[in-house]
């Protein structure tokens, strides 16, 4: 989709012109409007953490990743990914 080309190319979504662009670990978890019920976890800007929550299978943003660590890894600073895997660890 569009939406993943641009998380590729420099993090942006830009909805729905290029002049709203909004980088994405700002967008606020979306569930879409589908019924798959599928965890994913969303980049939280307010608690800089990266929190689980349920997609439905469409629509919805690009602040939305299939695994914790691959959203830590777009949004989160290299500090709170080391704290987050040890964490993991524990």
């Amino acid at each position: 989709s569009m939406a993943q080309f641009l998380r590729g190319v420099n993090s942006l979504e830009c909805p729905p012109n290029p002049g709203s662009c909004i980088p994405i670990c700002k967008l606020p978890g979306d569930a879409g409007s589908c019924f798959s019920y599928m965890t994913r976890y969303f980049y939280n800007s307010v608690t800089a953490s990266c929190e689980e929550f349920v997609y439905g299978g469409c629509e919805g943003n690009g602040n939305r990743f299939a695994t914790k660590n691959e959203c830590l890894k777009t949004c989160g600073s290299p500090g709170k990914r080391a704290r987050a895997t040890q964490l993991v660890g524990l």
